[in-house]
């Protein structure tokens, strides 16, 4: 499950998820007319970011890779084989995931970063996380670097 999504700027507003389905729509005020849209809310962008915590990729100068969003720290909060764990990856370093948590039921394990102090993990190693605990698939289903 995921539990929340958050950035390093102020700017950003956490979004918090409960357990079940959720769905995430933007309103309208009374004030809006017709012409008036929810285009700009941020629905597909809060889908990027899950995508890119996950371990997607973003290209330059669309979605994430925008040069407003350069430096960013995006983190989502998941639950992996029944433990919380949160997952951190900047725009401008995307090959790096950093993580905090207990996920010992994987064969990866995540080297502490020089440069930031906190333990990380290359993104085929992220996924290879993911698929192992989360959709118990095997270590030879693999190609990590």
């Amino acid at each position: 499950m995921i539990r929340c999504v958050r950035a390093d700027r102020a700017s950003f507003k956490t979004v918090y998820f409960r357990p079940g389905m959720n769905i995430l729509l933007a309103t309208r005020t009374k004030e809006s007319s017709a012409k008036d849209s929810t285009n700009g809310s941020g629905k597909s962008t809060l889908v990027d970011i899950i995508h890119f915590c996950l371990g997607g990729s973003i290209t330059r100068g669309k979605g994430l890779g925008k040069q407003h969003l350069l430096d960013w720290t995006f983190t989502l909060d998941l639950d992996v084989a029944g433990e919380t764990v949160s997952v951190s990856r900047n725009t401008k370093d995307p090959r790096k995931v950093l993580v905090e948590g207990d996920y010992s039921g994987s064969s990866v394990a995540p080297k502490r970063d020089k440069a930031t102090g906190n333990m990380a993990l290359s993104v085929p190693q992220w996924t290879k996380v993911l698929g192992t605990l989360m959709f118990g698939l095997g270590e030879d289903e693999y190609d990590t670097e």
